[in-house]
């Protein structure tokens, strides 16, 4: 008898094209990702090549790593507020870093150091901002639509108000007598501030906890 030929399944087709369509679709998929990602992949495999390049040692890098994403941390959480708030990125920087610099140059220049200093100058910075981001809100509320240029200008005004009191009134009607930090002239502050003693005051004061880690 002749054999019998088994007969094709209608489906076969039908699946074939199903598959073909599910890998079109995945491919789709895949370029969406790496389209909507080509930066951060750019990014990545250059810094991967440059790694290699240099041959660094994966300790240091892991060190220098997890120190700037802490440092850079805090500038992100200080960000975080104004953006859920609808404000711009850069509307308050410019007040908030000058109430911090004006609450590290209170710790140093009554000697508070470590990282009992560090959080302290940072408590000190908390009402000083607030006063001035609550003024910063009056002024922005009345520039609907112009934030931007307001803000800029807002930055350059609180500079001014920084320099008049730290260098002008600072020594001359408000009393401070500081070698360390002080002009010669006994008015105003130095152009640049030793924060030696408050400086890696978070990686000196967690020490115990990184010890042996890296």
């Amino acid at each position: 008898m002749p054999e019998k030929v088994p007969a094709q399944s209608a489906n076969t087709p039908n699946a074939q094209t199903q598959a073909h369509a599910h890998a079109h679709v995945n491919t789709k998929k895949i370029g969406a990702v790496l389209g909507k990602n080509s930066v951060p992949i750019f990014f990545l495999l250059l810094s991967i090549g440059g790694i290699i390049a240099a041959g660094l040692d994966i300790n240091y890098l892991i060190n220098e790593l997890l120190g700037r994403l802490g440092r850079n941390s805090f500038l992100v959480l200080s960000l975080l507020i104004p953006i859920i708030a609808g404000l711009g990125l850069n509307f308050g920087i410019v007040v908030g870093a000058m109430a911090g610099q004006a609450a590290l140059i209170i710790t140093t220049h009554y000697g508070w150091t470590g990282l009992g200093g560090f959080g302290l100058a940072a408590l000190i910075s908390v009402p000083i901002a607030m006063v001035l981001g609550w003024l910063t809100a009056l002024v922005l509320n009345k520039a609907k639509g112009r934030e931007m240029v307001t803000g800029m200008i807002l930055g350059f005004f609180a500079n001014g108000v920084y320099q008049l009191v730290f260098l002008v009134l600072l020594g001359w009607v408000i009393p401070m007598k500081n070698p360390a930090i002080m002009l010669p002239s006994g008015i105003g502050l130095k152009n640049t501030i030793d924060l030696f003693d408050i400086s890696y005051a978070l990686d000196r004061g967690l020490d115990f906890i990184w010890d042996g880690f890296i």
